[in-house]
């Protein structure tokens, strides 16, 4: 299969794979939360399993982006490089090259996922004994309306993509339009320059943020109305 070929296929694999490992860390993080409140359990018991929680979620999150760091190496390879007599050493040898410089910061770029540092929070009363009035806040409060919003278009995030620079979020319809052609990063503070539409990658992660934000928005609607009808009676 050509190497395009090839790329496109792992893309496809690990599209798949990432939408079902956020599920997954959802679920750990909704995990992790109720075992800090279940006290009948003993503190040494809390302990090892929020410990064994925190591994899963930082392996899951290391597979992601190794994954990741090994498409983008593959892609940057030049057009020839697994050709001629020497080809498989030498196209190794760029590859593990290539890697290992996408991978230097890899444990500086789990640490700072944001599901890493929510589980951090959560944790951390069990396993530091340091309370974090955060970890009392739902997860459904953490995203504000606005941290869900395109920067230029004001409107909920329309297959939301991160920056791999900056981190910072747009619609689709955003990358594809305005950093079609390289352009500086909108949201203020940033210090990131010409961004363009390759630097962007789709976030799984907030497409589940803004499903849980309208859901939690529509049940408070529903039992708003029905409180009204409840005082008609």
């Amino acid at each position: 299969m050509p190497r395009s070929g090839a790329v496109s296929a792992i893309k496809s694999a690990e599209a798949k794979y990432h939408e079902g490992t956020l599920n997954l860390r959802g679920k750990v993080l909704d995990l992790a939360k109720q075992v800090v409140n279940m006290k009948e359990l003993g503190d040494e018991a809390r302990k090892q399993t929020l410990e064994g929680l925190v591994k899963v979620l930082r392996d899951a999150i290391g597979v992601k982006l190794t994954i990741d760091a090994f498409l983008e190496s593959l892609e940057g390879l030049p057009a020839d490089a697994d050709e001629g007599e020497d080809a498989v050493e030498f196209f190794d040898n760029l590859l593990e090259t290539a890697m290992a410089s996408k991978l230097g910061g890899l444990e500086r770029k789990v640490e700072n996922d944001s599901q890493y540092k929510r589980i951090q929070r959560v944790v951390r009363p069990v396993l530091v004994g340091e309370e974090d009035e955060e970890c009392l806040i739902d997860e459904s409060q953490e995203m504000t309306e606005a941290s869900l919003k395109d920067p230029f278009t004001q409107k909920f995030f329309d297959k939301p993509m991160r920056s791999k620079k900056c981190g910072h979020i747009y619609s689709k319809v955003t990358v594809d339009s305005y950093f079609s052609t390289q352009k500086d990063c909108v949201i203020p503070g940033c210090n990131y320059k010409l961004l363009g539409s390759r630097d962007f990658e789709r976030d799984a992660e907030t497409e589940v943020a803004i499903q849980r934000f309208l859901k939690s928005q529509e049940a408070g609607a529903t039992q708003a109305v029905e409180e009204d009808e409840d005082d008609d009676l």
